[in-house]
C-alpha cells in the first residue's frame, strides 16, 4: 500500500503522479474496450456473444475520466500561473503546440496507412484536403465526414474547453468561493439546457468537478463544503445524461487524485506516455489484430492476440512519444501566460 497514501499537504506540490496514474489506467481502459472490439474486413475478433467481449461494454465510458483530470489540471496550471485575460493568446499557443503537434503526427500516420492500403489495392491514392481541413479546426462533427480516428472527438471538446475556459477563468479563479461555485454551476448547467453533443457544454460537469476538487484541495483560495454538494450533482447530472458507468469512473478518480503514488508505478509511466497511447493504438495494435485475424484463431490465441496488440502498442507509443510528444511538451513548456511559471501536470 506504500503506492497509495492519502497526501492532502501538496498545495505547493508541483507534481501529482496520481494524475499520470489516472491517464494510464484511462488510456489502458480505452485500448482494451477498442482491442476487444476489435472489427475489420475479416469480421469480429470476438463474437457478440462472447463473455469477455460483452463485459467490456463498460469501458466505453472510461474516456470520460480524461475530461475531468483536464479540468484539475488546467485550472491548476491557471491558477499557479496567475492567468489574466491579456495572457490568453500565450495561453492558447501553449495548449496548440502541446496537444496539436502530436495529433497532426498521428493523423499523418493514419493517412499514411490508407495510402499504402490504397497502393497495394491498386485504387491510387486519394487525400480529400477539405477532410484535413476540418480535421484541424476540429469542425468534423458539424460536416459530413468520418474522423480518421474515433478517438479525436475528444480532442475536440478538449479545443473547445480551452476557448472557454480562457474567457471563463476570472469567474472560475474569483477569490469569493459564492461567485466562483456559482459560474462553475453555471457552467455545468448549460449541459441540461444545450444538450448537443457536438458541443462542450452537455460535457461540463465532467471538467467542473476536476476544477472544483482542485479549488477545494489544493488552492489557497477560501472553499466552502458547497464544493462537494456541487461534485455531486455534477455526478448526478453525468448519471442522467450519460450512464451511471460515467459517474461512477469519475467519482472513482476524483477519489484517487489525492493519493501519493511513486513515479515508478507502471501505471503512472504509462499515464506520462498516456496521450501517444490514446492517439496511436489504432494505428498500431489495430493493424496488428488486422493481420493476425487472416489465421482462423482459437477463442485462447484471440486473447493473446489481443494482449501482443497491446503490448505492441505501449512499445509503438513510446516511440511516438520519444519522437514526437517529448518534444511538443518541451516547446510548448518554453511558451509563457500568466505571471508566474510552474511545473505542473499540464498535458
Amino acid at each position: 500500500m506504500r503506492n497509495f497514501v492519502l497526501d492532502l499537504n501538496t498545495r505547493s506540490s508541483t507534481y501529482l503522479h496520481s494524475i499520470d496514474f489516472l491517464r494510464g489506467i484511462t488510456a489502458l481502459g480505452v485500448v482494451v474496450y477498442h482491442f476487444l472490439n476489435h472489427t475489420d474486413a475479416h469480421g469480429h475478433l470476438l463474437d457478440s456473444n462472447n463473455s469477455v467481449r460483452t463485459a467490456s461494454q463498460v469501458l466505453p465510458s472510461i474516456v470520460f475520466i480524461f475530461f475531468s483530470l483536464s479540468g484539475f489540471v488546467i485550472a491548476m496550471s491557471m491558477h499557479r500561473n496567475q492567468f489574466q485575460l491579456k495572457s490568453i493568446g500565450g495561453f492558447l499557443a501553449r495548449r496548440w503546440v502541446r496537444i496539436e503537434i502530436p495529433y497532426i503526427a498521428s493523423i499523418l500516420v493514419y493517412l499514411g496507412i490508407a495510402a499504402a492500403w490504397s497502393v497495394k489495392d491498386g485504387t491510387g491514392v486519394s487525400i480529400d484536403f477539405q477532410q484535413v481541413f476540418h480535421h484541424l479546426f476540429y469542425t468534423i462533427p458539424f460536416t459530413d465526414y468520418a474522423w480518421y480516428n474515433d478517438i479525436y472527438w475528444t480532442l475536440a471538446l478538449e479545443f473547445q474547453f480551452y476557448l472557454f475556459i480562457a474567457l471563463a477563468f476570472p469567474l472560475f479563479n474569483a477569490n469569493d468561493w459564492r461567485l466562483r461555485y456559482a459560474a462553475l454551476a453555471a457552467f455545468s448547467a448549460l449541459g441540461l439546457l444545450i444538450p448537443d453533443n457536438r458541443l462542450l457544454f452537455q460535457y461540463a460537469p465532467m471538467f467542473v468537478v476536476g476544477i472544483v476538487l482542485y479549488y477545494h484541495l489544493y488552492s489557497e483560495k477560501k472553499s466552502h463544503t458547497v464544493a462537494w454538494v456541487l461534485i455531486v450533482l455534477c455526478l448526478v447530472q453525468i448519471g442522467n445524461s450519460f450512464d451511471i458507468s460515467a459517474s461512477l469512473f469519475i467519482a472513482a478518480s476524483l477519489v484517487l487524485i489525492p493519493y501519493s503514488i511513486e513515479r515508478k508505478n507502471i501505471f503512472a509511466r504509462i499515464g506520462k506516455m498516456g496521450y501517444s497511447l490514446y492517439l496511436i493504438h489504432g494505428a498500431a495494435g489495430g493493424s496488428l489484430l488486422y493481420f493476425l485475424g487472416k489465421s482462423d484463431l482459437s477463442s485462447g490465441m484471440k486473447y493473446l492476440a489481443v494482449f501482443g496488440a497491446i503490448l505492441f502498442s505501449l512499445g509503438v507509443s513510446f516511440l511516438f512519444y520519444k519522437l514526437i510528444e517529448l518534444p511538443s511538451i518541451k516547446t510548448a513548456s518554453r511558451i509563457t501566460f500568466g505571471s508566474k511559471t510552474s511545473k505542473s501536470n499540464e498535458k
